[in-house]
């Protein structure tokens, strides 16, 4: 049984849990990001959105909610735990980031996808992202909160 969690997890955990989900990433995480210096990243200014089986992290979105300016919250990282990939978890955890991001009053949530990640792509598109612009091997979508 999964249990659903906010920031609840230390920087140790977010980095095991990167590692694990490392070649989930088109191109591999690694290739782009320092894993340790990433999890710090996330640790200490990213709002987590928790998936947990018992002790272990099987899954988390890291959100930035700083732009309070253009009221824009940055989805950062979306990973789940292979044996977890198709059991709702995902939706489950961008829910609870929409839920989040409307109760604070921020009107998008956008994020960047690599143009080649096409199962997460899908997964965006079937929860109403739209993609705004492609730049190099990016694409740039966009979630309207008020739609």
């Amino acid at each position: 049984m999964i249990d659903y969690k906010v920031k609840q997890a230390s920087e140790k955990d977010l980095y095991l849990h990167l590692e694990k989900c490392n070649h989930l990433f088109v191109p591999p995480l690694s290739e782009k990001v320092n894993l340790q210096d990433y999890a710090r990243k996330l640790f200490e200014n990213a709002h987590t959105f928790e998936a947990w089986d018992s002790k272990e992290l099987v899954g988390f979105i890291g959100v930035y909610f700083t732009d309070r300016q253009t009221k824009k919250a940055f989805i950062s990282n979306v990973s789940i735990l292979e044996t977890y990939n198709n059991k709702g978890t995902a939706t489950e955890l961008l829910n609870m980031t929409k839920e989040y991001a409307k109760s604070h009053e921020f009107d998008k949530i956008v994020l960047e996808v690599n143009a080649k990640n096409m199962n997460a792509i899908a997964f965006y598109v079937k929860n109403n992202f739209e993609i705004e612009y492609e730049k190099m091997d990016s694409l740039f979508m966009e979630f309207n909160i008020k739609k």
